[in-house]
């Protein structure tokens, strides 16, 4: 028989804490549990694990282990295995039982204590305008979920009826397999197949939710949105998903928020963006004009000599959001050039040139190219 080294084995210094050996062997048996490896050899690989737990976590079969140094001519000779039966009602072997079978949670176990199943969350989007983001507002939805069913309440069973144990698994939901090999006996739990982990048979389904326990009904929601909600924020309302089969925890209601472009307003971060066009006049002289606001309508005060793209701001007009300042509302200036002018607007502008000291250059040979051609149609039109 081949020497074994059993600290080797849990990957541990000879001098480890009991707790360090307990976090070893769980880190290798999750690794190399013959339900969670696909290797060839996990089987052998678990057994060996479990054998080097059974030893080195038993303080006077490590004591004893420690003084041979390896198995061969030890007291220990012989050793058949490790079996999972040594493991069956521990807190520590429902927490393996949890994670192979309960994907991840314990949501496996929780099915074969008290045969509950937790409900699925939902997803429900909706759409608001620019202005209910910046500002919050409520709205109400309506959609459809599961509940618990009125005509069992939730058992699956017909009234009058009841669910009776499962022969198979005893209640449990879970049935052991043992295996003889030529390396001793090998035990593998896996989910009752009669009952599917539910440790309990309804021969008579309620007519109403099919033995499921639940069933499918429209509900309206009253939600809050915030004020300063951004485009594609998801809220959470616990509980208001789908209640889990046979009376199980409910999931919870995610509300996706999509946020509508607005034809005035822009966001950048809490302040808001918009752009004012002005006359030439008031960019010129100064002036007051009007501009939207999130609540209404506010005067600004154009300041004498205002170039195309100046930035004015309304301090507290912009977005006010929970645990934050408020933003302010940003105007951009658009300076308007008018594509057509009266006879009396251009002299005017002439004249303001003039003092201004502008000298504007004119195209003096327009007048020749049209003489021109007119002279190449001359005596063919008239």
């Amino acid at each position: 028989m081949p020497k074994k080294d059993y600290y080797e084995i849990l990957g541990i210094a000879r001098d480890a804490s009991a707790e360090e050996i307990k976090k070893a062997y769980w880190n290798l048996a999750k690794k190399h549990h013959p339900d969670a490896s696909s290797a060839p050899n996990a089987s052998e690989k678990f057994k060996e694990i479990n054998e080097a737990y059974q030893i080195l976590s038993d303080p006077q079969k490590r004591s004893q282990y420690d003084r041979f140094g390896t198995t061969s001519g030890s007291s220990f000779e012989g050793f058949s295995g490790f079996g999972m039966d040594d493991l069956f009602g521990s807190d520590s072997f429902e927490n393996i039982f949890d994670m192979f079978f309960g994907g991840g949670n314990t949501r496996g176990r929780r099915r074969a204590r008290d045969n509950k199943r937790p409900g699925d969350s939902l997803q429900y989007e909706i759409s608001i305008s620019f202005r209910e983001a910046a500002l919050g507002t409520e709205k109400e939805i309506t959609y459809t979920k599961y509940e618990i069913c009125p005509s069992c309440h939730g058992t699956g069973a017909r009234p009058g009826s009841s669910s009776r144990t499962c022969p198979t698994c005893h209640g449990s939901g879970r049935v052991k397999q043992v295996q003889r090999t030529i390396l001793g006996e090998f035990s593998t739990v896996h989910v009752c197949p009669t009952c599917h982990g539910e440790g309990k048979i309804i021969d008579e389904p309620c007519d109403k939710c099919r033995g499921t326990g639940r069933v499918r009904v429209s509900k309206k929601l009253k939600i809050t949105i915030p004020p300063g909600i951004e485009n594609g924020t998801r809220l959470r309302f616990r509980g208001g998903g789908d209640i889990g089969e046979k009376g199980g925890e409910a999931g919870d209601l995610y509300i996706l928020v999509n946020v509508e472009e607005d034809s005035i307003f822009k966001r950048k971060n809490f302040d808001i963006i918009i752009n004012a066009k002005i006359g030439i006049v008031t960019a010129s002289l100064g002036g007051t004009i009007e501009v939207p606001t999130l609540t209404g309508k506010e005067i600004l005060n154009i300041s004498p000599g205002t170039q195309n793209g100046a930035i004015f701001r309304l301090h507290g007009k912009g977005i006010r959001a929970s645990g934050h300042r408020i933003g302010d509302e940003v105007i951009v200036i658009n300076v308007g050039i008018p594509k057509r002018l009266s006879k009396k607007a251009k002299e005017i502008l002439e004249e303001l040139g003039e003092e201004l000291g502008e000298k504007r250059v004119v195209e003096k040979n327009s007048k020749t190219i049209i003489n021109k051609v007119k002279n190449v149609f001359r005596g063919g039109v008239k």
